[in-house]
Parts: C-alpha cells; structure tokens; sequence
C-alpha cells in the first residue's frame, strides 16, 4: 500500500486534506502529534488509497502499520461526536480502532472517552500495545458495573420476587427460565404467582410451564388474593410473581402496580429492560418505572442486538444493579447471572485487534 503524508494544525484540516486527495474511503495508517518549526502543534496522518481484497494480506514494512486501519469516513464520524477527546485519542494510534468500534457497539463516547482516562491510556509513555490497551479498558469497564444477585446465598428465609417491564419485554419467558434455574439446578423449592389479568392466557402460559418443571402457580388478583397465595405457598424458598405488561407512559397504572407490589414490604420488585429497545426508551422506561420501586435491572433479549454497549450505559446511568441477563427463547438455559466481565465480553465479543 501507498503511504502519503498530510499535515495540518488539527486533526480535522488533516483529515479533510486526506479526504479531498483520497476520498473518503482512504485508509489511516498512523496518526502523530507534532511540532512545527515555530513551536505550533501540528497533526500528521499518514493515509493510504481504499484497501482491495488484494491488498489485505500480511502487511509489511513501515511500523506505522502497527495499529488496525480505519477510514478516513470513520475517523470523520468520529469527529461529529468527540469534539476535544480526538485530539488525545489521534494521538494514541492504537486508540482509533478500538474508539470507533466501541462506538459502534453502542457504548456512549463519553463512556469510551471516561474508560480510557480511568485505564490511564491517555498518560502513558510509550503508549501500551493494542492488546494491553483493550485487557485495562475492558478491566476498567467491568469494574464499573455493579451486579446483584437477588436469589444468591444460602436459603434463610422465603424470597418473594416481582418482574416489572413493559409490553412483549419477556416477563413470563424470564420468570420460566428462573423457575427452572433455581429448581432444577440449584434445588429451590419455588411457586409461581400470576398477577397478570390484562392479557389473555397469561395465565396458562405460566401454568403450562409450572407444569413442565413441577411447581405450583396460582393466580392472584388483588391483594387479598396475593396474601392467599403466598400463604398457600409458606413451604416454599422462592414465590415469584408474573406481572401484567405496562406501558411507560401510562402513569397511572404504574403507580396502580407500585401501591399493589409495596403493600408487602417482602415483595422485592426487578425491572426488566430489552437490550433490543432504543436507548431512549430504555431510559424512560426505567425513570418511569421508579415508582414502582424496582431493586435490580434485568436486561432480556441480548442476543436479539450487536449493540451490547446499551447495557453498560443504562448501567452507569441507573445507579442500580444488575441481576441477570437472558440470551435467547431456550427455558432454562438462556439466562445468566449478571457479571461486568461478562457484559464486557458481550460488547468486546466481535473486536479483534489483530496487531
């Protein structure tokens, strides 16, 4: 590949002068802060034309070829978002690549920008290689991330366990592979309790997959009833309780929901979030859904999106913990405990830095 050499006093006039000599397509092969003759900061980017599948075997020669190649159009997307950060992340060639793929990911770039200064990236001399890079960013990222484990622990006393979310989130699917999880695997002896009378077959949905796993569901419609209920099952170590989907926006339901599930104060409420959903609505719907009083967030439907990075913003935003995540439609298998490594494996799952 042909390298050429573009300086400019920022990285953006450099960047634009490899656009207009290459297009947009060109590659980046290194990026380097520098000083002029009179003392001025100057940028240089050392770009190459667009690469072919010819030219995408081993690379030789120049070290400069060191870091994973990005696009000029790349780098200029990347420009509409950081403003200042670019600057200090151009300076760091390894940066570049791992910066925008995380973006990409759906990690916030303020997010990205705080990982790196937490990993230190930004003050090393020399720079770390692109595999340390990734290991203290990921590092930093699952530090981050606080998890709970609501059924984990010796068997005490009984734990009563609410799911909340809206509409299609996959409440009852969830509360089938916890069932079977706590059951099967770690021997709780657990019941199932409807309180779900809005939607039609709710009910058997649920009572069919009791059957299967052999466990007791009864159905509840008001607080009589959950008292009832709940009585009828003092032998057991875990009750969990399938709730009606709710909109966010309807207010009034929720607080409806909040007043039902907060009449007993050993009712533990957790929020179910898809991972799938826009971030926007992620977060409306765990600020309106406060006032049910939700302990931890449950992210459901992973494997339905490649934009993992959702997850850890909504983390670091909620101020809650995660409880688990689910994977997939299979009961019981395609649920996990919530751990930051795994999260971060989540977001890193397809990131290669191959040099």
């Amino acid at each position: 590949m042909q390298a050429h050499k573009y300086t400019a006093p920022s990285i953006r006039e450099a960047t634009e002068k490899v656009k207009r000599a290459l297009g947009p397509a060109a590659m980046i092969l290194e990026t380097r802060r520098l000083i002029g003759p009179r003392g001025e900061p100057l940028f240089e980017i050392t770009a190459g034309p667009p690469r072919t599948e010819e030219s995408r075997g081993p690379e030789t020669g120049s070290s400069s070829l060191a870091a994973e190649l990005m696009s000029i159009k790349d780098m200029l997307q990347l420009m509409q978002h950081t403003g200042g950060t670019i600057e200090k992340i151009a300076a760091v060639p390894a940066l570049l690549n791992l910066y925008v793929t995380l973006v990409r990911k759906g990690v916030q770039e303020q997010n990205v920008a705080f990982f790196f200064d937490r990993a230190g990236v930004f003050h090393r001399n020399p720079s770390p290689n692109p595999h340390e890079l990734r290991r203290q960013v990921m590092q930093e990222m699952s530090n981050a991330i606080s998890v709970r484990d609501p059924f984990q622990g010796p068997v005490k006393k009984q734990t009563i366990a609410a799911l909340v979310g809206t509409t299609g989130v996959g409440k009852t699917t969830t509360i089938a592979k916890l069932a079977a999880r706590l059951s099967l695997k770690d021997g709780r002896r657990v019941g199932l309790v409807s309180i779900d009378t809005y939607r039609i077959g709710a009910m058997e949905q649920l009572k069919s997959y009791a059957d299967i796993i052999g466990i007791p569901c009864l159905q509840a419609f008001n607080r009589k009833d959950m008292a009832h209920a709940v009585k009828r099952m003092v032998n057991r170590d875990v009750i969990l309780i399938d709730t009606a989907g709710q909109s966010q926006y309807d207010k009034q339901r929720l607080r409806s929901l909040g007043q039902f599930l907060c009449s007993d104060a050993a009712i533990s409420t957790h929020l179910l979030l898809s991972a799938a959903t826009l971030e926007t609505e992620v977060e409306k719907t765990a600020r309106n859904f406060e006032s049910v009083g939700y302990e931890t967030c449950v992210f459901t439907k992973t494997d339905e999106t490649t934009q993992h990075g959702r997850i850890l913003n909504q983390a670091l935003k909620l101020k809650r913990p995660l409880s688990y995540f689910t994977t997939g439609q299979n009961v019981p298998e395609d649920i996990e405990s919530a751990h930051g490594s795994r999260m971060v494996d989540m977001i890193f799952g397809d990131i290669e830095l191959n040099r």
